[in-house]
């Protein structure tokens, strides 16, 4: 499965395209197109890998060109070569601020923990920036890593083994895999399955566009049109 986000805050003057892609216990993160559109102002921009209170915690495992780190049962890595800024992490005391946060916390008794984070400095000029990391949610080092297959404003994908996860953003957008070149008619998420000759292809319209009643998908020149649901009470989405 996968999830994506365009985020533009008008506010922040940030523009990211994100999107997470799982496979089975493991996520894929994959950030592409980070802009900073305010440089003038201070501060850098940062990408949250993690931000949770400390629990346990392994020594940190080199293994597939990545530095991993354990934490609750969780292993955080960051891919360096498809990341562009400076990857950190460490575990410090803070004080909470629970009465800050509430005024219905103001009998609230603040005390010290323990935090772990996990981050990615993109620094303060930041443009089209990028990152790619990892979240092996069994608390294990995965034996072997998705491909990411591209990692653009245009078209955000990965693979690992026989299952393919793409999220369009642009439907022009060509993607290369193993199975065929990709394309679509309308900007999407989908997950395709190749098994013994046969393709199972899930579909999303990530724009919640009522309008849209079809996707057609084209793998290596053959064409799948999914019928999106147009019920109220459905998803739009479709599996064929």
């Amino acid at each position: 499965s996968s999830a994506a986000s365009d985020v533009y805050k008008r506010q922040l003057k940030l523009r990211a395209n994100k999107a997470y892609f799982f496979f089975g216990d493991l996520f894929l993160a994959l950030g592409a197109g980070i802009t900073n559109l305010a440089p003038e102002y201070d501060g850098n921009i940062f990408t949250t890998v993690e931000q949770t209170l400390k629990k346990g915690g392994s020594p940190v495992v080199s293994k597939h060109g990545v530095e991993w780190v354990e934490n609750n049962g969780f292993v955080y890595g960051v891919l360096p070569q498809a990341t562009s800024g400076k990857i950190a992490h460490k575990s410090e005391k803070r004080t909470t601020g629970w009465r800050k946060l509430s005024e219905a916390n103001k009998g609230v008794e603040e005390n010290e923990v323990e935090l772990f984070s996990m981050w990615i400095d993109h620094g303060r000029e930041v443009k089209d920036g990028s990152y790619a990391y990892f979240v092996s949610c069994d608390g294990k080092v995965p034996e072997r890593l998705p491909e990411i297959l591209a990692n653009t404003v245009k078209v955000q994908a990965a693979r690992l083994g026989n299952t393919v996860e793409a999220v369009f953003y642009d439907a022009s957008a060509k993607l290369g895999t193993p199975f065929g070149t990709v394309t679509v008619s309308a900007p999407c998420a989908l997950a395709a399955k190749f098994r013994d000759g046969k393709l199972e292809l899930a579909v999303a319209d990530g724009r919640m566009n009522r309008e849209l009643k079809s996707i057609t998908v084209t793998v290596g020149g053959r064409a799948y049109t999914c019928l999106l649901y147009t019920s109220d009470a459905a998803d739009d989405s479709l599996r064929v």
